[in-house]
């Protein structure tokens, strides 16, 4: 072969080599590419889930922030116990038949009712009675059901009937035990006090107060 020919042979055989070289580069950095590129993802889905977590821990502690904010702003309130319902207090209309004294004071009443008005001259003329009623009040006693009942110890009564006779309309008042003294020995002198109508001052069922009618 000439010199040329042999030239040439290597110059192809270099190029060739040059090319299976170069081939051989390219191969293997593709080769290389998908690992380099696999464990970015892997890195990145590592990242991304440390972030998923963190964001899952910070919402977390948000929503129990704003649940204690939401506990520290309503006001506590206070526990408080029923309130006793008030005395059930009224007033009745009565004559006195009996009383007795003690540790446990009582008195026996005969309730009735204490007219004035339109009601005095309806009731009056209603019992055949003189219509309108001199001094303009009428009493009406058509139940003469007695009720004993219990006296607050200790209490006053106001009287407007003196044991003579004589009456006092501003009223006077005396101890309990010397008003039921003129009912344990009953006189012409005291039937004013005795036979006089009263007003009761009944609390939860016991008398808490006692006063005469003045009746003209």
């Amino acid at each position: 072969m000439s010199p040329n020919g042999k030239l040439w042979t290597a110059a192809i055989s270099a190029g060739v080599i040059g090319a299976l070289i170069g081939a051989g580069v390219v191969w293997a950095m593709g080769q290389q590419a998908p690992d380099t590129s696999a464990a970015d993802s892997a890195q990145l889905v590592f990242i991304r889930t440390e972030l998923e977590q963190r964001d899952a821990k910070i919402t977390a502690l948000q929503a129990k922030l704003a649940s204690l904010a939401t506990s520290a702003a309503v006001t506590p309130t206070a526990t408080v116990g029923t309130t006793p319902s008030a005395p059930a207090t009224s007033k009745q209309f009565t004559f006195v038949t009996a009383v007795t004294t003690g540790s446990k004071p009582t008195v026996t009443a005969d309730y009735a009712q204490f007219l004035t008005g339109k009601e005095a001259a309806a009731a009056a003329t209603a019992n055949g009675d003189e219509s309108p009623p001199p001094n303009d009040y009428y009493i009406s006693n058509d139940n003469k059901k007695l009720r004993t009942l219990p006296v607050k110890a200790g209490i006053m009564v106001k009287l407007t009937a003196r044991d003579d006779g004589t009456s006092e309309p501003e009223g006077y008042t005396v101890p309990f035990a010397a008003w039921a003294s003129y009912y344990a020995s009953p006189s012409e002198d005291n039937r004013s006090i005795t036979g006089g109508p009263y007003w009761f001052t009944i609390t939860d069922g016991v008398v808490t107060a006692i006063e005469e009618q003045y009746t003209p």
